[in-house]
């Protein structure tokens, strides 16, 4: 799908793309019927708090590929971690 037509249109554009993808993903786990499929608030917290971090530094530092790569390296190792 498109990201673009999820997000807020005020942003005009001025965020990142896998901070938004990843934003998403988290709100689907939230919405499991099994309870003990979601996650606690908690992670949820964490998670946010991470997606925020990146989408700042973009703005300071406007490389948005580098940072976009940055994120999909790092959601990778995470999945890696957690498959363990």
């Amino acid at each position: 799908g498109d990201i673009q037509n999820v997000v807020d249109p005020k942003l005009e554009g001025e965020f990142s793309i896998n901070s938004a993808w990843k934003i998403v993903e988290i709100a689907m786990s939230c919405i499991s019927p099994n309870a003990v499929e979601r996650p606690d608030m908690s992670l949820i917290f964490a998670e946010l708090k991470e997606c925020l971090s990146l989408d700042m530094v973009q703005r300071n530092y406007g490389n948005t590929r580098a940072i976009d790569e940055l994120v999909s390296f790092a959601t990778v190792s995470e999945t890696a971690l957690l498959a363990r």
